[in-house]
């Protein structure tokens, strides 16, 4: 799931301690089996932020993090967008959150798409929405 198309970009996996970041995350995305869009989040951060064609331990699970991991990479994105974003940023989050959830008359919050036309093209929010991995559409 990993590993075959990382070899076909030519691509490697760095090993710390002896053991494959290949082999981590797999174990990480198999302790959940919901984890697939945090795996496709981080193994897109990961190819982002690769050194040559090494995929790095450091991205993957940060030594100034005590938590790494699959989760790690939105983290970081997320904690760049909240500096990034200022003062503003707590109302930024509230207004894209409400146009990324729904919630049911039972209080259960649920994701939904959101379109991007709903966000002026040059507004924190669309940015936010682009960075943390343009998970709305055009509605094309």
């Amino acid at each position: 799931m990993i590993r075959g198309p990382a070899t076909a970009a030519g691509l490697d996996f760095e090993e710390r301690d002896g053991v494959s970041l290949q082999r981590e995350i797999l174990r990480d995305a198999s302790a959940n089996p919901e984890s697939l869009p945090l795996l496709q989040f981080a193994l897109q951060q990961l190819y982002d932020r690769r050194e040559g064609k090494t995929l790095l331990w450091e991205v993957y699970k940060p030594s100034r993090r005590e938590e790494g991991g699959l989760r790690s990479s939105l983290i970081d994105v997320a904690e760049g967008l909240v500096s990034a974003s200022g003062a503003d940023a707590d109302a930024v989050f509230r207004r894209v959150m409400r146009e990324l959830t729904s919630v049911s008359e039972d209080g259960s919050a649920t994701r939904r798409y959101a379109l991007l036309d709903g966000f002026p093209v040059a507004s924190p929010e669309a940015r936010a929405d682009r960075q943390v991995g343009g998970g709305a559409s055009r509605g094309d």
